[in-house]
């Protein structure tokens, strides 16, 4: 598996997952690969608890401002994995993705 080229603080990452209700959060794209620079995004994505759902613009705006902060302030591109119905995305992110995080 491949390594994140960032500094996670799992303590505060694990908080947020717990009052999100996020029982997998993994990481894509550059962010583990070597092509990853300090201008780089971080690409994330959330698989959220069963009952959950977000439908609120503003909370999904939290959630990915607050994964900003934890990830040095980088842009975050955020997706949750259910939403993702691009075949080939889906295909790419899921066989290339670590997850560092799960419930």
């Amino acid at each position: 598996m491949t390594t994140p080229r960032i500094d996670i603080p799992m303590d505060k990452l694990v908080e947020l997952c717990k009052r999100w209700k996020i029982v997998e959060l993994s990481l894509f794209g550059s962010v583990l690969r070597v092509d990853f620079t300090p201008e780089s995004d971080v690409d994330v994505m959330i698989v959220l608890a069963d009952d959950v759902t977000i439908s609120s613009f503003d909370d999904w705006l939290a959630i990915r401002d607050e994964l900003s902060e934890l990830f040095d302030h980088r842009k975050i591109d955020l997706v949750e994995r259910k939403r993702i119905i691009n075949p080939f995305m889906r295909h790419s992110i899921l066989t290339t993705r670590k997850a560092i995080y799960a419930a």
